[in-house]
């Protein structure tokens, strides 16, 4: 749900934080998310087209399990 996403997303920044894996894919994923949480903020505030809100928070849900995934490769890599 809306809450569950901000926790993980904190989470996976200080997981890469940790890890040291603060390269520009991590950064450019994390600012996409932020945008597509935005995005959504807009669409809910404004005209609430359900369609659009949907597509916007499953964009949000994509970039979160790509920075997920990202983060789990590159700590898996190194060790």
């Amino acid at each position: 749900n809306l809450f569950e996403a901000p926790v993980l997303f904190y989470a996976a920044c200080i997981t890469a934080m940790v890890t040291q894996d603060t390269g520009m894919v991590v950064q450019v994923l994390a600012w996409i998310y932020v945008a597509a949480r935005v995005l959504h903020t807009v669409i809910h505030l404004g005209g609430n087209r359900v369609r659009h809100r949907l597509r916007a928070y499953f964009a949000g849900w994509l970039v979160l399990a790509v920075l997920w995934i990202h983060i789990v490769v590159n700590v898996a890599m190194r060790g």
